[in-house]
């Protein structure tokens, strides 16, 4: 798939409301897979069905695992590589969210001998501690810390009413007061110690006994002890996780198949999207397809907006059609719902079967906009040099050749269609201005119906006051965007219709009108 089939295609503005909920789904989407095998693709499209059915009969269940899915940390591949509390604190969250998943989805949770070496509780708490009753040394130590704590305090309260009622400063709520030079207490040397604050100010500390440090002391080396115990508690707990690993890695891929599939269901569900078929090359067909982008900003417009319907049985395809008639919006929708199949979603349509392709690729400008320095057609040449060579093969074909001059571009126009059907493994969509272009094999013609200027013509009296905006609705309003095949005689002639429509002066199209009906008496003669 190429960059510029894909902007085309707009499809990342559906995608914008496809929301997974755990990194490892938002990776996922940021990964924009693209699947080429059937099997693959149908066991994707058997759990949307699933998630589809299982969110609408269970609402509240779906809800609570979106909310653990989101409480999913994402876990270090190599947990030898980080802070080993931090990446402990991750796995024991992750384990805690995934068992709450596994209870509401009913799926198999294998880890609760290591849920509970990382002292989870029933309780919910998300945190990580060693608990005393890791080890009977790290209960000794800790008891001792407890004891000598309670000592140090006894001891700094004791020492703190001593200064107190020595020198009137009151510590018990402040490790530190800020008193002015002239208010040092006498005779407090032995119980206050000095630093210099500002000009005319001083930073007064306490000084404690001898008593108060032999017991801080001790408490150091209690400290020390206990981190060293918490240091070979922390590396056992590390070798359960990596004889685990391998249960790890299977949550992480049950996670990404799950939050996608629940992604991709509300996605379906919001859209009314339909499970596609996935079919042989020569065939792609569907009915009431939905090109969303271009439905929303129709909505947004107060425009009618109109499903596409068409079967394609034939490989190869040419669309004819007036300007503003849908030629360009086919494509769009055909690359669109395209795109979305081999991605692995459902597609907005009433029914979709599509064959699948190892590469997608267009011919013709996403925009007008281009830093390349080459021209419109130089460009559409430079595309088709970029396109797959090996495999199936996609190409949408948009007004090839329409820069060039006209006998140029019918000629380069035969000479691509004749290339596609020579092509075993090439399927294409070629929109095009040209009439009279020749049959090849596994070739077929088709045109927009275009606009019903006879309906038109019931309502519309030409008013030289409507804006442009409500000149496009009109011809929005009575244009047809259906396709059906083309019979040859039948040639689309809505340019004057629709200029006349977008308000060009009358006496413009009068002499038009009078040049092509000459035109078509030349040629009859």
């Amino acid at each position: 798939m190429t960059k510029r089939f894909y902007e085309f295609s707009e499809i990342d503005k559906f995608l914008c409301y496809y929301s997974p909920k755990s990194p490892y789904g938002r990776n996922e989407k940021e990964e924009e897979a693209f699947y080429c095998e059937t099997d693959k693709l149908n066991g994707i499209f058997d759990r949307i069905e699933q998630m589809i059915s299982f969110v609408e009969r269970y609402p509240q269940k779906a809800d609570k695992i979106e909310y653990h899915l989101m409480r999913l940390p994402e876990l270090n591949p190599n947990i030898a590589d980080g802070n080993i509390r931090s990446e402990l604190f991750n796995v024991k969250k992750f384990l805690h969210n995934y068992k709450q998943i596994s209870h509401e989805f009913e799926i198999d949770f294998y880890s609760e001998e290591l849920l509970k070496s990382l002292g989870h509780e029933d309780s919910q708490e998300e945190s990580f501690y060693l608990k005393d009753d890791y080890s009977a040394d790290l209960s000794r130590v800790r008891k001792q810390l407890r004891e000598i704590n309670s000592q140090l305090n006894k001891s700094k309260e004791k020492r703190v009413g001593e200064i107190h009622e020595a020198t009137d400063l009151d510590f018990r709520f402040l490790n530190f007061l800020i008193i002015k030079e002239n208010e040092i207490p006498p005779n407090s040397d032995s119980f206050i110690f000095l630093e210099q604050h500002d000009k005319s100010s001083v930073m007064v500390k306490p000084i404690f006994g001898k008593e108060f440090f032999l017991i801080h002391n001790l408490r150091k080396e209690l400290l020390e002890s206990e981190a060293g115990i918490e240091s070979e508690i922390l590396q056992m707990l590390k070798k359960q996780i990596i004889v685990e690993q391998e249960k790890l890695n299977t949550y992480i891929q049950t996670i990404i198949d799950l939050d996608t599939s629940m992604a991709k269901a509300r996605l379906a569900i919001q859209f009314h999207c339909i499970r596609p078929r996935v079919t042989l090359l020569e065939n792609l067909e569907f009915e009431d397809l939905e090109f969303i982008p271009l439905k929303e900003k129709s909505t947004r417009a107060k425009r009618i907006y109109t499903s596409l319907s068409v079967s394609f049985n034939e490989k190869n395809n040419v669309v004819t059609g007036s300007n503003m008639g849908g030629k360009t919006i086919l494509l769009k929708t055909i690359a669109f719902s395209q795109l979305l199949v081999q991605q692995g979603f459902f597609v907005p349509a009433r029914k979709i079967s599509a064959p699948l392709f190892d590469s997608l690729n267009l011919i013709g400008m996403v925009n007008e906009d281009s830093n390349s320095g080459l021209s419109s057609f130089g460009e559409e040449i430079l595309n088709l040099l970029e396109t797959g060579k090996v495999g199936t093969r996609l190409y949408l074909v948009d007004e090839f050749a329409r820069t060039t001059n006209s006998r140029e571009a019918f000629a380069l126009n035969c000479a691509l269609l004749q290339w596609f059907a020579e092509q075993e493994t090439v399927f294409s969509v070629t929109s095009t201005h040209l009439d009279q272009l020749p049959n090849f094999k596994c070739l077929s013609y088709w045109t927009m119906k275009g606009l019903d200027y006879e309906k038109y013509r019931l309502y519309y009296h030409r008013d030289k006051n409507r804006d442009l905006n409500e000149r496009i609705n009109l011809i929005n309003n009575y244009m047809d965007y259906s396709v059906k095949p083309l019979v040859k005689s039948e040639v689309q002639k809505d340019a004057l219709k629709i200029a006349d429509i977008l308000g060009l002066d009358s006496e413009i199209i009068k002499n038009a009108e009078k040049y092509l009906k000459n035109e078509e008496y030349n040629h009859g003669e």
